[in-house]
């Protein structure tokens, strides 16, 4: 995994798509969390559960560097836009 992630981190339209494919979003983080947002993989749950946490607290940050995410305005932007790569791979 590490060496997968490296390889993503150092191009943002490859991790817009691999993060397409694993259906992982960008999200404001609860206030008690370290870091502002966090990826969260969207799953099929059963109600009030979330779905779990993508990367680890250290990586998250980076992450969120490479994909531009700095406010609440962006978050949402970058996740309507794995919105949209989703669907034009086909996951509906």
């Amino acid at each position: 995994m590490k060496l997968e992630m490296a390889r993503l981190l150092r191009d943002p339209e490859w991790l817009l798509a691999y993060l397409a494919r694993q259906n992982v979003v960008p999200v404001k983080a609860p206030p008690w969390s370290e870091n502002q947002f966090e990826l969260r993989r969207n799953e099929k749950t059963r109600r009030g559960q979330v779905g779990r946490h993508f990367v680890s607290r250290g990586l998250t940050p980076i992450v969120m560097e490479v994909l531009g995410v700095r406010d609440e305005e962006s978050c949402r932007e970058v996740r309507e836009r794995i919105k949209r790569i989703r669907r034009s791979l086909g996951y509906g």
